[in-house]
């Protein structure tokens, strides 16, 4: 099967499928967010976090401008808090230069933008010519060429990026690129793909092969880590209650937690068991964050600083989701035993 032929059959594929994308946008500053957010999560979960964002900034100006903690509460939820410290970032470097990036190369030197991004934003807001390799376009080129090579090592890297690049010459990468990445969504799926619906069955080497299962190469996966948190619940006599902000680079930078204190695993089950107090598990990309709540005093030999915020204030502040978890039960909690 020609490549002109598999690209024809996959734009006919594309116009019958008739996906659509709410979200895609010529908007440099519109379609930048919306590519960051859904690099995190899928389209149906993140379209409420779109909407909250561009509600709040709705331009880079107001984005630009706002304190830090404004941007990571309306990100609250979403994870990966360094996404949105970049994000701040970007937008007061394009604020600064008073316009947007031109190319790929421009679009890598803003704060948090990697090669995919770049490609992607280079390729449907400035039309250029460019890959946007995602993993989606990872997995539908590692099988139709059945590729043995890891294509996430520098090596792989520059031959699937060369593979790309020769279809792009037969077809714009601001259509081509969308195409792919929904084809591997739609199609070429991580597990159980539809092969006998596929338009370009007769040219994937890999079903040829029966190598479907094993491409792309998978990457070694590290296990993840975990770590144990104590966490301190106290309001004073003042309606005040204890808060902490991780300045330091470490989970959660920047965000306000409760006071706290890490501890052995050990001591942790001991102290939950004791006291069967609540206990919230998080996942983050390489450990997991196990933390239980105490309701007393901090205890004074943390050398943690410690600000004493009105209730009806802490509440709002962003944080992480261990703690939003605990503030929101035991402030509900406090609310009716100061009632009773």
């Amino acid at each position: 099967m020609k490549l002109e032929i598999l690209i024809q059959s996959l734009q006919h594929w594309h116009k019958e499928s008739r996906i659509q994308h709410e979200w895609k946008s010529n908007s440099p500053y519109q379609a930048w967010v919306v590519e960051t957010i859904l690099q995190q999560t899928k389209v149906a979960q993140g379209g409420p976090y779109i909407n909250r964002f561009l509600q709040r900034f709705p331009d880079v100006s107001s984005l630009a401008r706002a304190a830090v903690d404004e941007v990571l509460q309306v990100w609250e939820g979403l994870g990966y808090y360094r996404r949105a410290h970049l994000m701040h970032q970007a937008a007061k470097v394009v604020e600064k230069k008073g316009q947007w990036p031109q190319t790929k190369e421009e679009w890598l030197n803003l704060p948090g933008i990697g090669p995919y991004s770049a490609g992607a934003l280079a390729s449907f807001v400035n039309n250029e010519n460019c890959p946007a390799i995602d993993g989606n376009v990872i997995r539908v080129f590692s099988r139709w060429y059945d590729l043995a090579t890891d294509p996430y090592r520098a090596e792989g890297k520059r031959h699937l990026n060369s593979l790309v690049e020769n279809h792009l010459t037969y077809c714009h990468a601001n259509q081509y690129n969308q195409i792919i990445m929904d084809f591997g969504s739609n199609i070429c799926k991580p597990k159980s793909p539809l092969c006998n619906a596929c338009v370009a069955q007769v040219y994937c080497k890999s079903y040829k092969e029966r190598t479907i299962e094993n491409r792309p190469i998978k990457k070694i996966k590290r296990p993840k880590a975990h770590r144990y948190f104590i966490l301190y619940w106290h309001v004073n006599e003042s309606r005040q209650l204890g808060m902490v902000k991780r300045e330091a680079k470490d989970i959660w930078q920047g965000l306000w937690t409760l006071p706290y204190q890490e501890i052995e695993m050990a001591r942790w089950k001991s102290v939950q068991e004791e006291i069967n107090a609540l206990t919230h598990r998080q996942t983050l990309s390489h450990q997991y964050i196990n933390t239980v709540v105490l309701q007393k005093k901090t205890p004074t030999c943390l050398s943690i600083d410690i600000h004493h915020i009105d209730l009806a204030d802490a509440i709002l502040l962003p944080m992480d989701r261990s703690t939003r978890q605990y503030i929101d039960h035991l402030a509900k909690d406090y609310a009716l035993r100061g009632r009773a």
